[in-house]
């Protein structure tokens, strides 16, 4: 490891005040405390990357302070360049005329236009706003953007009301041309003298909305304007890693450092960003809102209330043959034949021909997608709807959507890695009778075409090709062989962390039978047995009689903890554990979980209180990147091994996918992939407990399975 000479800094307006400035890789680095020696390693693999244009996958346990590292190592690497290239610049000749500054005189930040921009990439904006705060502690005050969604930053109280985002995004773009949006007008006249402003604030999406009413000016369009001149822009990762998302949002990697953090969830977003699922029912009401508006545009027509230059014949026209290829499309996947499990798995190029079949090919693409555009336009503008219904695009961009994912980059390399899928079930009874068409509502079933992507190689490689380079880092990466291997990107500088803390500061043991000497084991023939759930729950109940503070219990699936706490509440076991601690559970509904989070603390803090203890799920919001720092997690409970539902379709094909393409990509087997995903699941989970280096806590894993060789492997 390098060994940097560290210097005290006396920074104002910092939260630290104190900075340490280190020297690594010849670059000066503040930094706000002593750094441990494994971020200095981390800074240096940083710094390696950064310079010589290489990518790095970079694995530090929780609580190692990978943020600020990351943060302080990449703006100092990048201010460094600005300096290096002024300092070259300064010896050319003159040969750069600024009217307005005189002969010689350099135009402003041509020097940090030259040098790459950093997208720092989470994977919620809620993970970002923690980057945010973290930012702020450091000497580093570079001109930052965060992007997002109208969902997250439009004010306009009529698109805001919206339902869906397409909703919001085609309101928006009506307000815009009807100039009906003063935040947009504000944002349009005045923005020279607003974005210099805001431009000096590191802000996150809160602190973007709250400037946006106070200024009354639009934070979706200001972020966008913010982020054209940015040094840093934050973004969750799935606008970098979706093809669709980059084009939405403008997203340019040309000349781009990419950061990927909480990298573990990579693989699959790259996966999900090129995969889709449209039912007979999305279909149907595509149909019916088309037919909705071919008739009323055609009343209007016969009464002469429309005008020429708004559509005319072929755009009637355009509507009627759309409506056709919708038709065809749901008779089409009615006469897809199904096995005796009502569902059937094809090889990814049956979806080209599939769709070739109704008329949707390599040749006609474009044009549909250019039909759709303007038709979805016209249905978010047309406003009411027959019998009350209000229609809107929502429908027809969702099979627009879809298009695009058949027929994005590379669509042939693409079917090769994919699977299509199609199932058929007992269709739920709909209110909204409306929405639908007359065949859908005779309908007694519904079917769904699946089309997954399953090499994240595909998704990534987009990106690759266009990014300077890219860092990618979690606590949980390894085996990073493997791990390389499924994103199909080549990363020569690797690092794998050591922790921060010492073994006297965690306390890992595995509970393989409760205090009545059953045997804990969840597995799926074992996990509904009433003997096994009532010892699990009084583990629990002795558990939170000793352990002081918060207590984390993390079980594999909503649907076991459910069955749990109803066995625990009607036995009285739940009632014991509540003597203890009052119990708090982890909401399916994002809404909820922050009321939830700060009763928890609340009862953590309360001093009538022994504490408090969360139930959560593995792979849910509580597991990933939420802190339960000292008091608020001295322990976390597993109670069992999150293997994904092994029988589950998508699980089934993706494993068989995998053994298939292994001799040729030296990657994971099926089942080898199967038990990592548990694995990564459960070092996510206990990653809560230990967040820094003064920490501790205990882990509990209360299942047989962990004390198996091959677990522990």
């Amino acid at each position: 490891a390098p060994q940097p000479g560290i210097r005290r800094l006396n920074i104002p307006g910092t939260t630290k005040g104190i900075m340490q400035q280190l020297n690594i890789q010849g670059v000066q680095v503040c930094f706000p405390f002593k750094p441990y020696p494994c971020q200095i390693d981390y800074m240096d693999r940083i710094m390696v990357a950064l310079d010589k244009g290489r990518n790095a996958v970079l694995e530090s346990p929780t609580g190692t302070g990978k943020t600020l590292c990351l943060l302080c190592a990449a703006l100092a690497w990048r201010e460094h360049q600005i300096a290096k290239t002024e300092a070259e610049e300064e010896l050319q000749p003159p040969n750069d005329i600024d009217l307005t500054g005189g002969w010689g005189h350099l135009r402003p930040n041509k020097a940090a236009e030259a040098v790459p921009r950093v997208i720092y990439a989470s994977r919620t904006h809620s993970q970002l706003s923690q980057i945010v705060h973290e930012l702020k502690n450091t000497a580093y005050k570079p001109r930052v953007s965060i992007i997002g969604s109208r969902d997250q930053l439009c004010i306009h109280a009529d698109v805001a009301s919206k339902e869906s985002n397409t909703e919001k995004v085609h309101a928006c773009r009506a307000k815009i041309h009807s100039h009906s949006c003063s935040y947009y007008s504000t944002f349009t006249a005045h923005r020279a003298d607003i974005i210099p402003g805001l431009g000096k604030n590191i802000m996150d999406v809160e602190d973007l909305v709250t400037a946006g009413r106070h200024e009354r000016v639009c934070p979706y369009f200001t972020a966008r304007e913010l982020a054209k001149s940015a040094d840093l822009i934050l973004m969750p990762y799935n606008y970098v890693l979706s093809p669709k998302l980059r084009r939405v949002h403008g997203i340019d990697l040309n000349n781009v450092i990419l950061i990927l953090d909480e990298a573990h969830n990579v693989p699959k977003a790259c996966e999900e960003a090129s995969s889709f699922d449209i039912t007979t029912k999305s279909i149907s009401a595509c149909s019916s809102d088309l037919q909705y508006l071919f008739k009323k545009l055609k009343d209007q027509q016969e009464s002469d209330e429309y005008g020429e230059e708004d559509f005319g014949e072929d755009d009637i026209q355009d509507i009627a043959n759309l409506k056709m290829l919708m038709d065809n499309l749901e008779g089409a996947l009615d006469g897809v034949h199904l096995d005796n499990q009502r569902q059937t798995a094809k090889h990814g190029s049956f979806m080209i021909e599939f769709l070739g079949n109704v008329g949707v090919t390599f040749h006609t693409v474009d044009t549909l997608v250019s039909q759709c555009e303007k038709i979805i336009t016209m249905l978010t503008q047309g406003g009411s709807a027959v019998g009350g219904v209000k229609r809107s695009g929502t429908n027809l961009q969702y099979f627009l959507d879809f298009i695009k994912t058949v027929f994005g980059p590379s669509p042939d390399e693409q079917a090769q890695c994919s699977r299509v899928f199609v199932k058929e079930e007992e269709k739920q009874r709909d209110k909204s009778v409306w929405t639908v068409s007359t065949t859908e509502l005779s309908r007694k079933t519904t079917r769904t075409l699946s089309y997954w992507c399953f090499s994240a190689g595909h998704s990534m490689s987009q990106v690759t090709q266009q990014a300077k380079c890219i860092v990618l880092t979690s606590g949980t990466l390894r085996p990073l062989d493997s791990f390389a291997a499924e994103l199909k990107v080549g990363f020569p500088v690797r690092l794998e962390n050591p922790h921060v803390v010492d073994g006297q500061q965690v306390w890992v043991g595995v509970a393989k039978t409760g205090p009545d000497n059953v045997t804990l084991n969840s597995s799926y023939a074992q996990r509904d047995s009433i003997d096994y759930r009532r010892s699990l729950g009084n583990s629990i109940v002795n558990l939170a009689r000793v352990i002081p503070n918060g207590v984390l219990v993390f079980f594999s699936s909503y649907g076991l903890m459910t069955g749990c706490v109803d066995t625990w509440r009607d036995s009285g076991i739940l009632q014991r554990i509540e003597h203890h601690k009052p119990v708090f559970f982890e909401p399916k509904q994002k809404g909820g979980l922050q009321h939830t989070m700060n009763a928890f603390y609340a009862s953590i803090n309360d001093s009538e209180h022994y504490g408090a203890i969360f139930f959560a799920v593995c792979r849910g919001k509580v597991s990933e990147g939420l802190d339960f720092i000292d008091a608020n997690g001295r322990a976390v409970i597993i109670t069992g091994i999150p293997y994904p539902p092994r029988m589950d379709p998508k699980v089934k094909l993706k494993m068989e996918y995998l053994d298939a393409v292994k001799s040729q990509a030296n990657g994971l087997s099926g089942e080898q992939w199967y038990r990592q995903q548990a694995t990564r699941a459960v070092n996510q989970a206990v990653g809560r407990v230990i967040r820094h280096r003064e920490d501790y806590g205990a882990i509990i894993l209360c299942d047989e399975r962990f004390s198996h060789t091959v677990t522990l492997s």
